[in-house]
């Protein structure tokens, strides 16, 4: 504990410099400033407090998520946890991405420079806690937690995990122990502490022969194909044999396959060196396309002698694959090999070859080979444009223009197939139109409704909807049915005026006929008509004099707070009551 105690004290300095720079900030504000200033003054639980505010803006939301994470990380702070400070760390670097670049140029207070500052010391104080303690498990939540540690700390961190490991193995020298560290740690061992894992090795080997006799050693091969110490070798190709044995029979059998699996067999070893010379060497001569491709994916950077095998998958895969094309596909492929420049010759060469044929016989597949074998060649844009004309030869039809720009999507010239769509959908307006019939335009419309070409043929279904139907109703159905139409503005002045003649139209047919029931069918069909007062006069005129308590329960009903209501609710009354006397 006195070494994080040191630690913490090494790193107060810090704190209060990194402090004091914030607190200089003016755009601070309310309770984050608050929270910034107790911290100041050590006062770290009010502190707490002030930061548990919720924020007022963005930019206060990224000061509150710094502000915690300082906090946490703050030895003086009685919740003290790099691994708290941590969370809060990642939250204030999300909210910061998350601000505008016009936010984060004002917020002088925090950048990515504070950031990472900041993130760099908690995982520094993350890792000396994790050292001061020593054990397995916090190392292990060091590494799990803090992902984003250097590669130098995340490395020690695994070389003093391991030691730790190691330490438990040998302290039980076991069978089991030995195995499990090689099993579940072996590579973490390999990378981080090379001679540990050399150590280890030994001692498995040296633990499984002490409770099994020699007979067993192709029992330990299997559990343990890693380990080459086992020696029992007779110089024979027939019965058992030791590794040696084995690796130079498959020589002299030249059995590729045996080799593969005896380099797999005993990886990180000099038998596997040994084998995998052995491969290249019969490989480079007689290799099939697959085996020199398994070669060089899993041996290309193990041996000087992988260039012959290289060669050998080159030369095949040319053979198998004719088209100029393959050659770009073939570094696409595999991008690790050795001999670029002999791609760029051959390739270069064929691009020259293909344009002369392009030249001579400018037909479509030509055409097509050559941009798609070289779609970076000077020549590449005129033979697009052989393929564009080629194409629209016999090619007449809107999809077809789409078509064309699917099959080749690096078409240099996209506003020439624009102007072909507009052409080719002028045309069919063109011939939709001259049909004349709802069904032509409403298949049309199917098709190319949000094309600017379209606009003529949805005119000419609207007048038509019009001349066939002059009713709004009709106007109304047609805007639901096509709310895209471009002139809706139009439409609803249309719309208007066939809602108001046929409001007039029904207004002068009431007054026709002249009667209550004619005038409350209009009132129902439109209650918000300009005609109102006239009609509540005429109501009241007709239930005043029939005297009739129908047609005064008809004008109350429609006009509830009307001139007339008092004086028709009284005469009303006076019928309900001479009613009640006559019974």
């Amino acid at each position: 504990m006195l070494k994080l105690i040191l630690g913490e004290m090494k790193n107060l300095f810090f704190y209060v410099l990194l402090l004091s720079l914030i607190f200089r900030i003016e755009l601070l504000q309310g309770q984050v400033r608050k929270g910034f200033k107790l911290m100041e003054r050590m006062r770290y639980s009010e502190a707490l407090a002030a930061f548990s505010e919720s924020p007022k803006s963005e930019t206060e939301a990224v000061l509150q998520a710094f502000g915690l994470a300082n906090l946490y990380n703050t030895p003086g702070f009685s919740a003290f946890s790099p691994q708290e400070a941590y969370k809060y760390y990642l939250l204030a670097e999300d909210r910061y991405h998350e601000l505008s670049y016009e936010q984060r140029k004002r917020m002088k207070n925090v950048s990515l420079v504070l950031l990472n500052n900041l993130r760099r010391n908690i995982e520094a104080q993350a890792f000396r806690m994790a050292e001061a303690y020593g054990n397995v498990e916090d190392w292990n939540i060091f590494l799990q937690t803090f992902t984003k540690a250097s590669a130098k700390l995340k490395a020690s961190a695994y070389r003093q995990r391991n030691e730790l490991l190691f330490k438990q193995a040998k302290a039980e020298d076991s069978l089991q122990s030995w195995g499990q560290l090689m099993s579940v740690y072996g590579q973490s061992l390999k990378r981080y502490n090379k001679d540990l894992f050399n150590q280890a090795d030994k001692a498995l080997f040296s633990a499984y022969f002490t409770l099994h006799g020699t007979a067993d050693f192709p029992a330990f091969a299997k559990q343990y194909p890693a380990s080459a110490f086992a020696k029992n070798c007779t110089g024979s190709c027939e019965g058992s044999f030791c590794l040696s044995d084995e690796l130079a029979c498959l020589k002299k059998a030249a059995d590729v396959e045996g080799l593969f699996a005896f380099a797999e067999k005993y990886p990180h070893t000099s038998f596997q060196r040994e084998s995998v010379d052995a491969l290249a060497d019969l490989l480079s001569e007689r290799g099939t396309q697959e085996q020199c491709e398994r070669f060089v994916e899993q041996y290309a950077g193990y041996t000087s002698a992988a260039g012959k095998v290289w060669m050998r998958l080159y030369e095949s895969y040319k053979f198998q694959h004719p088209l100029f094309e393959d050659l770009r596909h073939f570094l696409h492929l595999y991008p690790n090999f050795p001999y670029e420049e002999q791609i760029i010759s051959d390739y270069l060469d064929r691009q020259t070859r293909m344009y002369q044929l392009v030249l001579q016989e400018p037909t479509w597949s030509n055409c097509k080979a050559f941009v798609r074998s070289f779609p970076d060649a000077p020549h590449v844009k005129s033979v697009y444009t052989m393929l564009f004309d080629l194409w629209f030869v016999d090619h007449d039809q809107y999809e077809e223009v789409d078509v064309f720009a699917q099959m080749f999507p690096d078409y240099p010239y996209p506003e020439d197939l624009e102007k072909m769509r507009q052409q080719i959908l002028h045309a069919k307006a063109e011939e939709v139109l001259a049909e004349g019939n709802a069904k032509a335009y409403k298949a049309f419309l199917r098709k190319y409704a949000a094309r600017p070409e379209s606009e003529p043929v949805w005119l000419a279904l609207y007048e038509l909807t019009k001349k066939e139907d002059a009713s709004a109703r009709a106007i109304e159905r047609f805007k639901v049915r096509y709310p895209d139409f471009p002139h809706m503005a139009q439409l609803e002045a249309d719309l208007a005026a066939r809602r108001h003649r046929e409001m007039e139209a029904a207004y002068a047919e009431a007054r026709k006929i002249d009667r209550m029931y004619a005038y409350t069918a209009f009132l129902q069909r439109y209650p918000d008509s300009p005609h109102l007062s006239q009609l509540e006069s005429r109501m009241a005129e007709i239930a005043i004099n029939s005297r009739q308590p129908y047609f005064c329960e008809q004008y109350l009903e429609n006009f509830p707070a009307g001139a007339h209501s008092k004086e028709i609710q009284e005469l009303l009354e006076r019928l309900a009551t001479t009613a009640g006397e006559q019974r």
